[in-house]
């Protein structure tokens, strides 16, 4: 009240009073923050890192809530090397360590960075080992990045120096930048008892894996790169792979008549396709094959996918793509639900995909229970005056699978190329006025590529 009046004088809302993240229950703030992912990321620009220290700096109340949350504190990312002496100090692990539930499993992530154009930091300076080494029994997942082989070799040789228990382990990631560490006569990893996830290169194939001895028949999930004939001499070992990423040297397979089935298998990605000619998988679902030729679709692919007498329900192909020769492929895969192809160096487009997109429009054979199709391509040649739309036959097979096509996405692989081509837009907004139920898009590159990098195992 105001000077004996009944008239109320107005206040001004405290903003963190009024946001909607503090009417969050706490219990659910608690399970939000179990599944925050503790190592670094980059989200839009930004690099975010630190997720426990982070989470407790908000305010009071998250304070409270992950300091009485112990698993969050239970993955230790730690950085050294040129600039991160001060990001990572000895201190900050010490607490994280006494913050964790006793006996907890651990997960530790371990990169060591080299800017370029300068030494190595040797690990002796700052290093952290000390703390976690002896709690080595309560490692659950170990992720290590190297820059070089010299530096995973000290690695290795530290692990081996201090006999490491690795009774649960179950998670390993070991990726060198440059060239190919081999065995240090280490074999903790091959007698680690729970171990069944082991990713010895990027999803992008870019690095050697190395050599260390592995259990591979407890292994369900595998990521490599070593050569050809050492990568199906692997696949040989692991009856009980489940998904698996591989690249490999074609020219150690070449002769070969080695076949390999894994009965288990349910997600496979590939860089090229010719060791699928010594793969069988009859439970396959997802696969996805990476610098695919011209004519491998109706070679390598094709005998693959009958041979096994799988039932593939995702299929994503990459690289000099002649669509016409996808038809007897797709025919064989009656049960596929998502399509991805992305012509990064087919000729001609859209002209020469001409019967590829009538084949589908006018068979229902092909591809029936179809529902999401991704389409990329790395340039287009646009019609002449006299020429109709090259994009109608896309348009018509995309109409005569109404109700069914729920997703049509279309990118072009090509950072140069930004903007929409000609004919193409017109299209995509008819189709939108005439098909609710259709999501149909054309997206930037990045877009495009991160829908295949998410499908892979």
């Amino acid at each position: 009240m105001s000077h004996g009046t009944d008239t109320a004088v107005p206040t001004t809302p405290n903003p963190s009073e009024s946001s909607p993240v503090t009417r969050v229950p706490p219990e659910l703030l608690y399970e939000i923050f179990e599944r925050v992912p503790p190592w670094p990321r980059l989200i839009g620009l930004d690099t975010v890192d630190h997720a426990p220290w982070r989470l407790g700096h908000i305010c009071k109340s998250w304070r409270e809530i992950a300091l009485a949350c112990p698993t969050i504190w239970n993955t230790l990312t730690i950085i050294h090397g040129e600039g991160s002496e001060e990001s990572f100090p000895r201190t900050m692990v010490e607490t994280q360590l006494a913050r964790t539930s006793l006996g907890a499993p651990l997960h530790i992530h371990f990169k060591w960075c080299r800017e370029e154009g300068k030494p190595v930091v040797p690990l002796e300076e700052n290093s952290v080992w000390d703390l976690f080494l002896p709690l080595s029994d309560r490692w659950e997942s170990l992720r290590i990045q190297c820059p070089n082989t010299a530096t995973g070799r000290v690695l290795l040789d530290l692990l081996k120096a201090t006999k490491c228990r690795l009774s649960q382990l179950a998670h390993l990631e070991f990726l060198v930048d440059n060239g190919q560490l081999s065995d240090n006569g280490w074999d903790a990893f091959a007698t680690a008892p729970r171990l069944s996830e082991v990713f010895l290169t990027d999803i992008l194939y870019e690095r050697y894996s190395p050599g260390f001895p592995i259990p591979w028949a407890q292994i369900k999930h595998y990521r490599g790169v070593p050569s050809g004939a050492e990568q199906l001499d692997i696949l040989q070992k692991t009856p009980k792979l489940v998904e698996c990423t591989i690249g490999y040297d074609d020219s150690d397979l070449t002769h070969g008549t080695t076949m390999v089935v894994l009965p288990l298998l349910r997600r496979l990605s590939v860089e090229g396709a010719s060791i699928l000619d010594h793969i069988t998988a009859p439970a396959l679902q997802l696969l996805l094959a990476d610098q695919v030729g011209a004519l491998t679709p109706s070679t390598n692919l094709l005998s693959f996918v009958r041979r096994s007498s799988c039932r593939l329900t995702t299929l994503s192909l990459a690289g000099g793509l002649f669509l016409g020769g996808l038809i007897p492929l797709l025919q064989a895969c009656p049960a596929l639900e998502i399509l991805l192809l992305d012509g990064r160096a087919a000729p001609d487009f859209p002209h020469t995909a001409s019967s590829f997109f009538t084949a589908m429009h006018q068979s229902e054979s092909i591809c029936p229970n179809l529902r999401s199709f991704t389409l990329g391509w790395r340039k287009t040649r646009p019609a002449a005056p006299a020429e109709p739309n090259p994009w109608s036959p896309l348009f018509r097979m995309i109409e005569s699978r109404s109700g069914r096509l729920l997703s049509v996405t279309l990118f072009t692989s090509h950072r140069s190329t930004q903007s929409i081509p000609p004919g193409l837009n017109d299209g995509i907004e008819a189709l939108r006025a005439r098909e609710s139920g259709l999501d149909i898009r054309y997206v930037d590159v990045r877009t495009g590529q991160d829908i295949d990098d998410g499908l892979r195992p």
